[in-house]
């Protein structure tokens, strides 16, 4: 059963093109080392090929727009069962925000 859940997991990843799979391990023993903590999730675009300081510099002014999006999910709202899918349900959720929100040079590109 446990293996048969982590292939629906694997697939699960495969599909998001916009973000890597979670890390559900650290995610659910900070849930677990919190519950009464509310959890926030951050998404971003348009800093996708920035990815070190020389890139950052180089790109200033950045030539195409910046988004970001924060989703907070009050404790009481955090399930206390199923979370590896409540957790995917949600990384499904930035990774469509992504593609929804991609800048049209990257999506160009």
């Amino acid at each position: 059963e446990r293996r048969r859940g982590r292939r629906a997991a694997a697939e699960r990843a495969r599909a998001m093109t916009n973000v890597l799979p979670p890390r559900e391990t650290g995610t659910l023993a900070a849930l677990a080392a919190a519950p009464h903590a509310d959890v926030i999730f951050v998404a971003h675009t348009g800093a996708d090929d920035l990815l070190s300081p020389a890139d950052i510099w180089r790109n200033i002014p950045m030539g195409q727009p910046l988004r970001a999006r924060w989703w907070r999910v009050p404790c009481e709202e955090i399930p206390r069962e199923d979370r590896e899918r409540w957790l995917y349900d949600w990384w499904e959720t930035i990774d469509d925000w992504i593609a929804e929100n991609r800048p049209e040079s990257r999506e160009q590109a």
